[in-house]
């Protein structure tokens, strides 16, 4: 099959110099190539701006945006923004990729046009050395927007592990003003409760090519303390608000719950288990709720 996804690579930096020469050389030595690698500066004060001129000023294969500090997610959306690939591949600054990341992404990409959203599992390395994943084989979730209206399940991975259409991205970055505060970090949520909500088909790929650096500098360890995850909650109420005004959804969307269900080529037992508490707690009589879950676990197991 030919050759049909170009991608861009979005690199969000701040204050990460001793790693961001590595994330920027993983993205350009993939063995499939992207189109562009962009690298967003988010006005580090630890000399990396200078440091990624030096290397890459005169780069064609590299575009540099250099901006006054933001936050995570006005980092995402502004390189995003530069994106003209047809998808988005979001890598943080302290991470980075074995050569054959892209090439895995773009088997899936060019074979399945419908999928709009792919996350990958992650290897951590540093203080821990643990995997994570949402599963252990590939997984095509289809659409999530009803289980995460009701259920709030999200369906993703960290920022390193993410990638999507590039259209859907520039929906998911236009948001409010005062967001772009709210999510100065842990912004993949945007991008994830986000798309899930916007109706986006999700794939687990497990590529193994994801190097995720858990150190004491990392923005998510440093602030990981119970203020922090409140705010997070806190905000994330809004966040669906949001994209659920979007999306049309409200009261009347469980009734899409068993269509959403059944549009999943194979769905794990998890998976079923998750449709079938929502089918329970939202169901709109006894009979309904217990109903069609059992008739959901018995077409599982048929199809295993």
């Amino acid at each position: 099959m030919p050759l049909v996804t170009s991608f861009s690579v979005v690199i969000c930096s701040y204050n990460y110099r001793a790693y961001v020469l590595e994330a920027v050389e993983s993205a350009l030595g993939q063995r499939r190539a992207p189109k562009q690698v962009i690298v967003v500066d988010d006005g580090s004060t630890d000399g990396s701006a200078e440091l990624l001129a030096e290397h890459y000023g005169d780069d064609s294969r590299v575009t540099l945006v250099l901006q006054a500090n933001g936050g995570q997610l006005r980092a995402m959306a502004s390189g995003i923004a530069q994106a003209s690939g047809d998808v988005v591949c979001m890598l943080d600054s302290d991470d980075y990729w074995t050569d054959d990341y892209l090439s895995q992404l773009g088997e899936l990409y060019d074979s399945r046009p419908e999928v709009d959203f792919v996350f990958s599992d992650l290897q951590h390395i540093g203080q821990n050395t643990s995997v994570f994943r949402f599963a252990h084989a590939p997984v095509d979730l289809a659409y999530t927007a009803i289980a995460t209206w009701y259920g709030g399940y999200w369906y993703g991975a960290p920022t390193s592990g993410l990638t999507f259409k590039t259209a859907l991205g520039r929906r998911l970055t236009a948001v409010p003003e005062e967001y772009f505060e709210s999510w100065r970090l842990w912004a993949d949520n945007v991008l994830i409760y986000g798309s899930s909500l916007l109706g986006a088909y999700k794939y687990f790929l497990p590529t193994g090519s994801i190097r995720y650096r858990v150190h004491g500098d990392n923005g998510w360890m440093r602030h990981h303390g119970p203020r922090r995850r409140f705010l997070n909650a806190f905000n994330n109420q809004r966040l669906f608000a949001h994209f659920g005004q979007q999306a049309g959804l409200g009261p009347r969307s469980v009734r899409l719950l068993k269509d959403e269900y059944l549009l999943k080529p194979l769905c794990s037992w998890k998976e079923t288990r998750r449709y079938a508490r929502l089918a329970r707690a939202h169901g709109e009589s006894l009979g309904r709720r217990l109903g069609w879950p059992l008739a959901m676990i018995a077409r599982r197991w048929r199809k295993a």
